[in-house]
């Protein structure tokens, strides 16, 4: 009977150790409770996507929860089962994208809510197969020439045109020593009697650096004018150059150049007519295209002592000047085709290249920046980008609006500017004017790369010159420059808002350099 109860009591134990691996909370509640877990799929590529969790149960509530890194980013359902009673769920979980190159790996459990039983299993994800960015890579080609470039200019002109202000000698040094321009335009006042105020600074300039000046008519005088007004416009009537003063306009012009020229002040070209198509209410003058070419073909010729440019369209409306070019004696008489860019962008002109001509941008500028609060380095960066197009569309020359004034070059003493200094958008223009002459000859250049990069490259006097723009807001590395020599003698400028034309670091190799460019910067490399 002893031996008996012995066996009783261990075959007793054996069960109830049984049925608690099993996870039944006591012996007479029905059938055990019970969990398993399948994953399909098991393993999901780098851009995630969606698991079917089957969940088969009996006897037990349960809970379904991510265990490790974390890359569940929902479940359709969490609790699920019933005690009693067994059944078998699925549960859809969304796998999100790996951002890394590494795999990685998540362990989905479901566990009763007693914590007696449980499983798991795990999901496992690629990572993200990187491809490292195509190393960019400018590549200069002499081989490829384009057009001769006649310079860089700005307006000689004081804010207040009564008082006139022209540049001081010292400002003219800072212009074209400093800051290499080459081209002085000027405006041609209406009253003969003022002309004389310009020949100080007309021949400092020409006498020291060799300047090319253009010479500007805003209007004739009223005399020649049909409204008998200096101003485009005046109460909406617009004012004309009459007809019968044709001839007398194109000698009043004949004399402005002769006089410069007979007091040491020698004028390089005049034009037509400043904004010939805008109704100013100040001075100005309106003339239709077909006006345009008839004063060319008649009278221009009498213009000997400067070469004549065109009226300068307000933005280089091509219409304006197509009748003038395709009309023989008009072509003859005409050197320059001159426009400006306000509401619009640089566009190329065939006809002016297969007429000969040359084609010169002779004022724009931009200062909204300083009225709407926003970034003035950033609407520098559209100026430099605006005579890199200029170059690539074949103009000759880019003329900005004043070169002294807050939002140009030097400073005039507004808006926190020191009169005579050098602003930050001034050495940004030099970033083309210090370094590419005149005479210069655009030449080709190609870019590999996913790059935003503008640019553009040129050839003259033994010298080899990219210019290169970034706008985005970061810099981008290892930037390769493939020139057609040895690169071991290139130096390279920059100005952005870390800095004004600072060098940069090269690694040369060859006839190769690389190098970082900065962010929101202009540079330029030059061989």
């Amino acid at each position: 009977m002893l031996h008996h109860s012995k066996a009783s009591k261990l075959f007793t134990g054996i069960v109830a150790a049984l049925l608690i691996i099993q996870g039944c909370s006591s012996p007479g509640e029905g059938d055990n409770p019970s969990l398993s877990l399948t994953l399909a799929p098991s393993s999901l590529p780098a851009e995630g996507g969606k698991v079917t969790a089957t969940v088969d149960w009996s006897s037990c509530k349960w809970k379904i929860s991510e265990e490790g890194e974390k890359i569940v980013s929902s479940f359709s359902k969490v609790y699920a089962g019933a005690e009693g009673s067994s059944g078998s769920t699925e549960v859809i979980l969304d796998i999100s994208a790996n951002p890394s190159s590494g795999k990685r790996s998540t362990t989905v459990k479901v566990s009763s809510l007693d914590g007696k039983v449980s499983a798991e299993g795990v999901i496992t994800q690629e990572g993200l197969i990187i491809v490292p960015p195509e190393p960019v890579s400018i590549t200069v080609d002499p081989s490829q020439t384009h057009q001769s470039i006649d310079g860089w200019g700005a307006m000689n002109l004081g804010a207040n045109w009564g008082a006139h202000d022209y540049w001081s000698e010292e400002e003219t040094d800072l212009l074209m020593d400093n800051l290499g321009l080459n081209i002085m335009r000027v405006r041609i006042s209406p009253n003969e009697s003022e002309w004389e105020k310009l020949v100080p600074t007309i021949r400092y300039a020409v006498e020291k650096y060799g300047a090319l000046v253009l010479a500007s008519p805003w209007s004739m005088p009223a005399s020649m004018k049909d409204n008998g007004s200096i101003n485009g416009s005046t109460d909406g009537v617009q004012s004309h150059l009459k007809k019968e003063s044709y001839a007398d306009y194109a000698l009043y012009l004949e004399k402005f150049a002769s006089t410069m020229k007979e007091k040491g002040a020698p004028i390089y070209a005049v034009s037509v007519q400043n904004e010939p198509d805008w109704p100013a209410t100040y001075e100005g003058c309106l003339w239709s295209a077909d006006n345009h070419k008839e004063f060319l073909s008649e009278n221009a010729d009498k213009i000997e002592s400067a070469l004549v440019a065109s009226g300068e369209s307000m933005g280089t409306d091509h219409s304006f000047y197509t009748p003038a070019l395709n009309d023989e004696k008009a072509c003859d008489n005409l050197d320059i085709v001159a426009g400006h860019l306000y509401g619009t962008t640089p566009k190329s002109f065939s006809l002016v290249q297969e007429k000969g001509k040359r084609l010169w941008m002779t004022e724009h500028l931009l200062n909204e920046s300083w009225d709407n609060g926003s970034s003035h380095w950033k609407e520098t960066l559209e100026m430099v980008s605006e005579m890199n197009s200029c170059m690539l569309t074949g103009w000759n020359a880019y003329i900005w609006w004043y070169g002294r004034r807050y939002y140009s070059l030097i400073g005039d003493g507004e808006k926190d500017t020191s009169r005579g200094t050098i602003l930050q958008r001034g050495y940004a223009f030099s970033q083309f004017s210090r370094y590419i002459k005149s005479g210069y000859r655009r030449i080709g250049a190609s870019i590999k790369g996913n790059s935003s990069l503008e640019f553009s490259a040129y050839e003259g006097d033994g010298h080899t010159v990219l210019v290169i723009i970034n706008k985005a807001s970061s810099g981008i590395e290892g930037v390769q420059v493939l020139f057609p020599s040895d690169a071991s003698a290139a130096k390279a400028t920059c100005t952005s808002p870390d800095g004004n034309r600072y060098d940069l670091k090269l690694t040369p190799s060859g006839n190769k350099t690389s190098f970082t460019v900065p962010a929101e910067s202009i540079t330029t490399v030059i061989l």
